[in-house]
């Protein structure tokens, strides 16, 4: 592995730091840059820069297994959601993206920023789940179909004039 050459300056690392979003990223740039720069200054004592090449190994395994962690609970929280009773937030976010666009209130009039914060206020779903799907566009597959059937029925009682439509994208 060919490495970069140290920075001069910490602004000049710090900058590039600043660049990376996700903070584990971030933070394994900054160590490995740590214990390239301990290296240099320990030159010629191998244990020390044995000992410095471990703790940045170990830092790197335990970012590493946090990420696992987070897509895991990720994965979990959309498996409990497939099998609950409870609607999905994309069948929920179209009901009321439905509700407001016949309002005259929808997305062609306001901010989807806004509408994420509106509806992850009344369903307490997160924010930014909501306005990543609103932003990719929301596609029902067949697994929505019993919670469309349901939503619809309850908008025809309420004699709402709107329907939910798998086929659509939102």
């Amino acid at each position: 592995m060919k490495e970069t050459p140290l920075p001069t300056n910490f602004l000049n690392l710090k900058n590039k730091a600043d660049k990376i979003k996700d903070l584990n990223k971030r933070e394994l740039f900054l160590a490995e840059h740590l214990t390239r720069y301990k290296q240099e200054q320990h030159d010629g004592d191998i244990i020390q820069q044995i000992t410095d090449e471990i703790s940045l190994t170990q830092l790197q395994k335990l970012l590493s297994n946090a990420q696992n962690i987070t897509d895991q609970e990720t994965q979990i929280v959309d498996k409990i959601e497939e099998t609950t009773d409870i609607p999905c937030i994309k069948v929920k976010t179209v009901v009321m993206l439905e509700i407001l666009h016949e309002m005259k209130a929808g997305t062609a009039q306001n901010d989807r920023s806004k509408i994420s914060k509106l509806i992850a206020f009344l369903t307490g779903n997160s924010y930014n789940k909501i306005y990543n799907e609103m932003r990719s566009g929301i596609n029902l597959t067949k697994y929505h179909i019993p919670q469309i059937d349901e939503v619809n029925k309850i908008l025809i009682d309420l004699k709402i004039p709107i329907s939910i439509c798998k086929d659509k994208m939102y």
